[in-house]
């Protein structure tokens, strides 16, 4: 028995034994796929049932992009130790790559038809109607991505999780669509709570998830009088390795508190974080051709258009940051055009600002929670 159907038979045991008139909350936590020990065999870390092998035993995988190269352009810090450790365990070779990718979808399927069983079951007892399914997990993995394994930091493969919802009160035309609003896991409590008819403390900062498909009363979006979040800060204030990030619907600033360091990422364009544009403003005029400063240009009419929510071309942008009150470049008289560097500087400046504000409103003065140990080292 596999632990996907060890999970599956608790739970179908226990909506079978459940008083039937009385409402019920059932969490099913699946173990796989987490990966287990660092076995050197391939894709050891991974146990799924040979019938869930064999789906897979003839698909092979790539990834997306040269790792190592995307690796040698880390910064240093994060070249080494645990995570760099993980991807030469599990991920470094061919072999290891293609057979950790089988098991890892091997056992994705044995979850899927795990909970497909309860699904069912719910459908036995006459209670999918009536039933709230969420379906998520708690943090994604880099597995191989940027030369590295686990998790830990807030690159994409890393934070982001799956979300599906299943709402009998969802309207027909929204059922089986796709929405890419900025939900978290501090979203949970409050949805299920608003499926239960119950207020959320006025304490707890995440929001009902319902209101992203569900009507007012009068028919009006929920949306209306309080829009949904269009940035939200990331926080792993543990060991050396402490980072915050301010992540918005475009740019994404990572602040690595431990090495006093920072990289920017434009995740629309860039959605592998392939190229840090802090590193890219950084670079000497030299190694500067076309097609940079054509890069350039567009990250600062991004930047201005993600802080102000104005569209504007490049030759607009220096007149209007000076009508703001931005500083630009340093002792510019009137009539002295700032570079587009200085231009650049000036709105991640203006991000850094709006980045110590999210993060001084969440954790307070100082930006650290008092649980948040700096002396812990990375291992």
């Amino acid at each position: 028995m596999s632990a996907s159907d060890k999970s599956v038979m608790h739970a179908i045991e226990f909506l079978q034994e459940r008083p039937k008139d009385t409402p019920f909350a059932l969490t099913v936590a699946y173990y796989p796929p987490k990966a287990v020990g660092a076995s050197k065999e391939p894709g050891g870390q991974w146990f799924p049932k040979e019938s869930s092998k064999a789906l897979y035993a003839n698909t092979t995988y790539e990834p997306p992009y040269d790792v190592e190269k995307a690796h040698a352009d880390l910064p240093d810090f994060l070249k080494k130790k645990i995570m760099r450790n993980r991807y030469l365990e599990r991920w470094d070779t061919t072999e290891k790559y293609n057979t950790g990718m089988r098991n890892y979808h091997a056992l994705v399927t044995e979850v899927d038809l795990a909970s497909s069983q309860i699904v069912e079951e719910l459908k036995r007892q006459g209670l999918y109607e009536n039933t709230m399914i969420i379906f998520t997990s708690d943090n994604g993995l880099m597995m191989g991505s940027h030369g590295l394994g686990g998790k830990w930091i807030a690159y994409e493969e890393s934070i982001r999780v799956p979300l599906i919802i299943y709402d009998p009160r969802m309207p027909s035309e929204k059922r089986g669509s796709v929405d890419n609003s900025m939900t978290l896991n501090i979203d949970l409590a409050s949805t299920i709570l608003g499926a239960a008819n119950i207020a959320p403390p006025e304490a707890m900062q995440g929001r009902d998830i319902a209101d992203l498909y569900l009507s007012s009363n009068d028919g009006t979006s929920k949306l209306k009088e309080k829009p949904w979040r269009t940035e939200y800060l990331y926080e792993y204030p543990i060991w050396s390795l402490s980072q915050n990030s301010l992540i918005g619907e475009r740019y994404k600033y990572i602040h690595w508190m431990g090495f006093q360091s920072e990289q920017l990422f434009d995740i629309q364009e860039d959605p592998f974080e392939l190229n840090d544009l802090i590193k890219q403003v950084s670079k000497d005029e030299a190694e500067v051709d076309s097609n940079h400063i054509a890069q350039m240009e567009k990250l600062a009419v991004g930047l201005f258009e993600t802080l102000h929510g104005v569209k504007v071309t490049i030759s607009e942008l220096h007149d209007l940051l000076k009508e703001k009150g931005i500083a630009v470049g340093q002792n510019k008289s009137e009539s002295e055009e700032a570079t587009l560097k200085e231009l650049i500087e000036a709105l991640i400046s203006e991000l850094k600002i709006r980045y110590e504000n999210v993060r001084n409103e969440v954790q307070g003065p100082g930006g650290k929670p008092d649980w948040c140990d700096p002396s812990l080292e990375y291992p």
